[in-house]
């Protein structure tokens, strides 16, 4: 994952971003979350795109922008 992306996006909300600093167990579980999310969109994509449809950018560009593998 892109870890300077997750703490940008992580510092942009107060509880979050008290989470994320307070120790690195508690910012690799924000970490593993925000993963979860990701996936879960490109799941979201790939579905749409297994019907031949145009959405394999989505999928490609969810998972480049975040920087997570599959």
């Amino acid at each position: 994952m892109n870890d300077q992306l997750v703490k940008q996006l992580a510092m942009q909300n107060e509880r979050i971003a008290n989470l994320y600093t307070i120790g690195p167990v508690q910012r690799a579980e924000v970490e593993q979350f925000v993963e979860a999310i990701v996936r879960e969109c490109m799941t979201i994509c790939e579905d749409v795109t297994e019907r031949n449809d145009p959405a394999v950018a989505c999928y490609y560009s969810i998972k480049s922008h975040f920087g997570v593998g599959k």
